[in-house]
């Protein structure tokens, strides 16, 4: 398999978590509407009402003062929305972490796996390398597999399984051993890397 199979593989994972996002998003977004039509609902009356005020008002200072109290109804009513839109998409992203865990428990886990571990090989260029997985991943890394892995990248290449345990909830560490390396594939450091692109699409789904 070559190194453009190898991203489009880690890239459909990524796609997957996006997607995942944006199914989460969906769930609640009805809930969202409606809370933010209470939040603006509950302010609209008090500020119409100020604003009113304005044509009873001759003088200039009096009419400003009004405007300015409207101004600052409104921007509470924003912050409002605001703070209501950022704890649903907080919530969304611990929906997501959540799923990936599950996805660490299902069959499907150790092809994922296997290929991350090759991209991370390929990104790295070979070399002497130390590779760093959950305890309960351990078996899926075999020394007969290692090797076989290694052969196929160059015969310069090693890899050997770190005695030390990742604390993840899924994914590997790869390292060289003299430390100028390391790719950092676990669950969450991906989603974090891509933090931008899944709050966009959280962001979006809930506009829509």
């Amino acid at each position: 398999m070559s190194q453009e199979d190898y991203s489009k593989h880690l890239e459909k994972m990524v796609n997957e978590i996006t997607t995942l996002s944006t199914k989460t998003a969906s769930k609640i977004k009805a809930e969202a509407e409606k809370k933010s039509k209470e939040i603006i609902a509950q302010g609209e009356p008090e500020a119409s009402k100020l604003e009113s005020e304005i044509s009873l008002m001759a003088e200039s200072e009096a009419r400003q003062n009004v405007r300015r109290d409207v101004s600052k109804k409104k921007l509470s009513i924003q912050m409002d929305y605001l703070n209501l839109r950022e704890s649903i998409i907080e919530s969304i992203l611990v929906n997501v972490t959540k799923e990936l865990q599950k996805l660490s428990k299902q069959k499907s886990y150790e092809k994922l796996i296997e290929k991350m571990l090759e991209e991370s090989v390929l990104a790295i260029n070979g070399g002497e390398l130390s590779l760093s997985v959950r305890s309960e991943d351990k078996g899926l890394f075999t020394e007969d597999k290692l090797n076989k892995l290694a052969s196929s990248i160059s015969e310069k290449t090693s890899i050997t399984l770190s005695n030390q345990d990742l604390k993840t909830i899924g994914g590997l560490v790869l390292s060289r051993k003299d430390g100028l390396i390391t790719v950092n594939n676990t669950f969450e450091k991906i989603i974090e890397r891509r933090m931008d692109e899944i709050r966009q699409v959280i962001v979006s789904e809930l506009l829509n």
